[in-house]
């Protein structure tokens, strides 16, 4: 056995869906919060993402037919930190390649 299939990480569509709206919410939070305020704000995105992640599974618990896990919120939090440093990150290269 290999290292890497050692530790091979396997995730569910549903954890991908959640991961990658996390993504989109860090990312279009950023741009919207950078255009208004003309400063980057990570607070108010990091809480908008924890909001809307654990509201979601909250909200799942009165719903018939739907199965609430935490692993999801957490998935979907993970993506929205991983935007946030990617907007960063592109801003970075931006700035630097700019002047």
């Amino acid at each position: 056995m290999s290292f890497f299939e050692k530790f091979k990480v396997t995730l569910r569509k549903d954890h991908q869906q959640h991961f990658l709206i996390g993504l989109a919410v860090g990312l279009i939070g950023l741009a919207i919060e950078g255009y208004y305020f003309f400063m980057l704000l990570y607070w108010p995105t990091l809480l908008a993402i924890q909001t809307i992640a654990y509201g979601i599974e909250l909200i799942q618990n009165y719903i018939p037919y739907r199965h609430v896990d935490a692993t999801d919120a957490f998935a979907t939090v993970a993506g929205g930190v991983t935007g946030i440093l990617l907007f960063e990150l592109i801003l970075d290269l931006f700035y630097r390649f700019s002047v």
